[in-house]
């Protein structure tokens, strides 16, 4: 069975870090941005979901969006 999609990395810097965050409705405005990822699907190349890694007083937490019109975000804490 081959795979539907694919998680593609984005480029995170102190520069992009507001861009980011604003993807996330407010969510992770006091976060820290540490990795970024796009869900494409493999036909199309079109985003489904956008990923970040992102760390808050020391605690980190993983924030997925999901792409279209109408849209969730889910913001869970990353347990180690």
């Amino acid at each position: 069975m081959s795979r539907k999609s694919y998680w593609q990395e984005c480029h995170v810097s102190a520069d992009n870090q507001e861009t980011i965050k604003s993807w996330f409705a407010g969510m992770a405005d006091d976060m820290e941005v540490t990795k970024a990822e796009i869900l494409c699907d493999v036909q199309t190349d079109r985003e489904k979901k956008i990923r970040i890694f992102a760390r808050k007083d020391g605690e980190d937490f993983v924030l997925v969006r999901t792409k279209g019109r109408s849209f969730s975000v889910l913001c869970k804490k990353v347990i180690k």
